[in-house]
Formats: C-alpha cells, structure tokens, sequence
C-alpha cells in the first residue's frame, strides 16, 4: 500500500513504511490506530517499539480520551 501510494504520489524512490521517519506513528495513534496495528504495517515484531518510541502522551491527550470514552452519544 505504501509503495502504490508513493508511486501515485510521483515518488520515485522505493518506499517503506519505516519511510516516513518519526511524525506518522504518533498521527496514526493519536487517530485511533490500534498499537498492535501499527506495530505490524512498521514491521515490528512486538508492541516495545510502538511503546518506546510512538505513544507519548501528554495529561492533555488522556484527559481528552477520557472525556470522549465518557461522552453520551
């Protein structure tokens, strides 16, 4: 997918996941991409890296995720 994307894009490179450097991981998580996802489109073989590296959240992010698990729809 990331290589079709690429090409779409006019990228003439060979593209990888690990590609997109540091920025796309904590985006894809902060919008609700599953850990263990991501862990498996980067390659990782365990959720240690995505742990390390991706999930850093601030007082603010879980205060807003608390709020919205509370929310009445």
């Amino acid at each position: 997918m990331i290589r079709v994307r690429a090409e779409q894009a006019g990228v003439r490179k060979r593209a990888y996941p690990t590609c997109s450097g540091t920025a796309t991981p904590p985006w894809a998580l902060n919008r609700g991409m599953y850990p263990i996802t991501l862990a498996q489109v980067l390659g990782h073989s365990s959720l240690v890296m995505i742990q390390r590296n991706y999930a850093h959240s601030t007082r603010a992010d879980a205060h807003n995720m608390l709020a919205k698990l509370l929310s009445v729809e």
